[in-house]
């Protein structure tokens, strides 16, 4: 039993023989914040993590233009700061491209150069780990470094495998049961298989593939199809000291991206044990709300909700998300009863 999640009401049903719990969405509203952005440099997103009781620590997409023969091209940095009373601080540090002469391709995923999609998980009292993609030559790889204090960056490392395919993006950070950190680097490949690696955090080499069965697309897609992607999105937080808690992202024609939630157990092999629909946020402040009703057409500025950071609060949870094609980031406090969670089938 999940008795972890603060049930305001709990009704099971029966899917195809197997009996799902569902942890019904009636508690507290959602509140939401902003968090900034502009217009005029797109890919703001904004992750975060917990320094201390009045003050987080983020990391988010800086971008400016840049044109060359060929293809227009954006550099881009991770800068990193400090958020008290819900608002960005200066700049304390930032991580900047491998190769800033790097020639941008009129292609997909490489009309980009430098750091982008940074995500920060905390490893000690101290020290953070920023995760981020980045180019190595022509494709795109994940890398890391430590960040001591708020403003000190270890060199980078690059996440190794024998197996990587040309673009590696939307990975999930976490830290198991025993606090050794680990990487979903699939949450749903193309064969319907979740992959998680233990991360040797010495040379980044990925450990031996742990792969299980996902059963999310049938129970996170409102509206099925080969063109819906389950994806990754923030780092999974510890829920209590047996499971962990991530916030994905669905994609569909690279338009239209829409929330997820998901549990999973803490202890290798990470089994998938429960998940939400697919949803959006709506509003702002006390007018905030969850949204399950993703077939009706959003307003263009909600058609695509990206989220990046994820703190535990207490019993809630803070999601950081970006939105209007990642030009402003929102902060959404919620619990995971208000997201209907379904158990997920257990792999025999």
């Amino acid at each position: 039993m999940l008795a972890h999640v603060p049930a305001c009401g709990v009704r099971t049903r029966s899917l195809g023989g197997a009996l799902l719990l569902l942890v019904l969405p009636t508690c507290q509203a959602v509140w939401t914040r902003s968090l900034g952005g502009d217009a005029g440099k797109p890919r703001f997103n904004v992750a975060i993590e917990r320094w201390n009781a009045t003050h987080f620590l983020s990391v988010r997409n800086v971008q400016r233009p840049r044109y060359t023969r060929g293809a227009a091209c954006r550099d881009a940095a991770v800068v990193v700061a400090m958020i008290g009373q819900w608002q960005l601080g200066a700049e304390r540090t930032r991580i900047n491209p491998r190769d800033p002469l790097r020639k941008c391709l009129d292609r997909r995923n490489f009309r980009l150069n430098g750091p982008e999609d940074a995500r920060i998980l905390k490893l000690h009292s101290t020290t953070s780990m920023i995760i981020y993609a980045e180019h190595a030559g022509n494709n795109r790889r994940q890398f890391f470094r430590f960040l001591h204090g708020y403003q000190t960056l270890s060199p980078e490392k690059e996440l190794t495998s024998s197996n990587l395919n040309a673009v590696e993006k939307n990975w999930v950070p976490f830290l198991d049961q025993n606090q050794k950190p680990h990487v979903w680097r699939w949450l749903e490949d193309e064969d319907g298989y979740g992959v998680a690696h233990l991360v040797d955090l010495r040379s980044g080499v990925l450990g031996e593939a742990m792969r299980q069965r996902s059963f999310l697309r049938g129970f996170v897609l409102s509206a099925p199809g080969p063109k819906a992607k389950i994806c990754g999105g923030t780092p999974a937080v510890a829920l209590n000291t047996t499971h962990r808690v991530g916030f994905g992202h669905v994609t569909r024609n690279r338009r239209y991206y829409t929330v997820f939630a998901y549990v999973f157990e803490a202890q290798s092999p990470f089994l998938m044990v429960a998940a939400s629909r697919e949803f959006r946020f709506r509003g702002l402040g006390s007018e905030s709300s969850v949204d399950f009703d993703v077939a009706t057409r959003p307003d263009i500025e909600d058609m695509i909700q990206f989220p990046v950071g994820l703190v535990a609060d207490g019993d809630s949870l803070i999601v950081s998300w970006g939105r209007d094609r990642n030009r402003e980031t929102r902060a959404s406090s919620l619990r995971l009863a208000e997201l209907g969670l379904a158990r997920l089938p257990r792999l025999e």
